[in-house]
């Protein structure tokens, strides 16, 4: 079984959805594919008609995939860093549709 820092990762993303404030925006549509490196953690985040539900594993399809420390997950729920700043700074590595890295950082209250 995995150890506590696993754990904190799987509630980290899960709480994900509760620092969602694009309720309003229903054309946002995208899914963002988590991988946790440290504790191995994969999750998705599906936002689509003003909602944003979390599921664990790996999405079939996605628009951006982010790869992150369990620390800069941290950082970046706390928005100590944003998804953009980490990305030049190389804390997270992205693939897919890079340009959504800024509505990331809009869409998620500390």
């Amino acid at each position: 079984m995995g150890g506590s820092s696993t754990g904190q990762s799987v509630r980290k993303l899960a709480s994900l959805p509760h620092y969602f404030t694009a309720q309003f925006d229903k054309e946002l549509n995208m899914i963002v594919q988590y991988f946790i490196s440290d504790t191995k953690e994969k999750g998705y985040l599906t936002i689509a008609k003003g909602d944003c539900i979390y599921t664990e594993g790996v999405a079939p399809e996605y628009a951006v995939e982010i790869t992150l420390s369990d620390k800069t997950l941290q950082e970046l729920m706390s928005k100590e860093l944003s998804y953009q700043r980490s990305f030049m700074v190389g804390k997270i590595k992205v693939k897919g549709n890079f340009a959504l890295l800024p509505k990331l950082d809009q869409i998620f209250k500390k």
